[in-house]
């Protein structure tokens, strides 16, 4: 019944979002990248990809995203110059998308989508835990992993996908000192690259 009641919140939210309260997010390509590769976006909200002649988009799971692999999931596909991808195929979760004929080369990108609630399904999407401490933006990072990285490049988005921290070279059993406590309180998201296993995970600056 919870379930139920929550569905019908959200078509309520996603029907009303269509009568004009929906946004549409703008995602460009800037020659083989595209200016906003992680952007947070609310269930029944719209994005236009602005791309080039010869670039399209198309969405895939997530070991196809990390091998750039071009395999398309029944999701969104975006033809080449540009087009929208509209809220029926933006439902809650993780949506990883590349771009055909330059996914080789790292062209590609993530939506989250929420719901009216500010809630995110499935949001760990992870195959090893990161263990964090948040606090004011002054907190540690632990990495568990069995696979094979050691060392992992740290990448931190705000909710408009914005990078506002990089650093590399972060070890994994190790704690791993992390200082952004001159930015905003709010929602972000680090991306830890291993070369083999990406992995990614909302916090909380407080």
């Amino acid at each position: 019944m919870k379930k139920l009641k929550r569905y019908l919140l959200l078509l309520l939210f996603y029907s009303i979002g269509i009568a004009g309260f929906s946004t549409t997010r703008a995602i460009s390509s800037s020659g083989n990248s595209f200016n906003y590769p992680i952007i947070t976006i609310i269930f029944g909200d719209t994005v236009n990809f602005e791309l080039e002649t010869m670039q399209n988009v198309v969405e895939v799971d997530r070991n196809s995203w990390i091998s750039n692999d071009t395999t398309p999931l029944p999701g969104f596909c975006i033809p080449f110059g540009g087009g929208k991808a509209l809220p029926v195929h933006l439902t809650i979760g993780i949506h990883f998308y590349v771009c055909t004929p330059n996914a080789m080369i790292g062209m590609k990108g993530i939506i989250f989508v929420q719901d009216p609630a500010g809630i995110l399904d499935k949001i760990s999407q992870t195959d090893f835990p990161i263990t964090t401490k948040p606090n004011n933006g002054k907190f540690q990072l632990k990495i568990d992993s069995s696979q094979l990285a050691k060392n992992y490049d740290l990448e931190i988005y705000n909710v408009q996908g914005d990078k506002i921290y990089a650093s590399s070279d972060k070890q994994q059993q190790k704690l791993n000192k992390i200082d952004i406590a001159d930015i905003p309180k709010g929602i972000y998201y680090l991306k830890l690259n291993g070369g083999v296993e990406i992995q990614f995970k909302k916090i909380v600056i407080e």
